[in-house]
C-alpha cells in the first residue's frame, strides 16, 4: 500500500506531510521499543542514561500523539517504521 493511501485512510488527518517528526535518534529508540526493550537495555546498549532514553521515550509520545507504548507501537507499524 502507498504512503499516500495510508495518509489518505488515517482517521487523524492532522499528520505533518512535510517531514518525519522524529530524529534517527528517536526512530532508533522507538525500534528499540517495538522490539520490547526496556530503559535499561536500550540505554546500555547505547552507551546513554536511563535518564536520556526516558526523555526520548517522552518526546517520541509527544511527537506521535501517543498514549503509551502500544501507541508508539501502532504508530511505527501504520508509518512503515517497524514490521511485525
Amino acid at each position: 500500500r502507498s504512503l499516500l493511501k495510508k495518509l489518505v485512510n488515517e482517521k487523524d488527518h492532522s499528520l505533518n506531510f512535510t517531514r518525519d517528526p522524529l530524529t534517527s535518534r528517536e526512530h532508533q529508540i522507538l525500534e528499540f521499543i517495538c522490539n520490547g526493550k526496556t530503559n535499561k537495555d536500550i540505554a546500555e546498549f547505547l552507551c546513554i542514561s536511563i535518564r536520556t532514553v526516558e526523555s526520548h521515550r517522552k518526546s517520541i509520545l509527544h511527537k506521535t500523539n501517543s498514549q503509551n507504548i502500544a501507541g508508539l507501537v501502532l504508530y511505527a507499524v501504520k508509518n512503515e517504521l517497524y514490521n511485525l
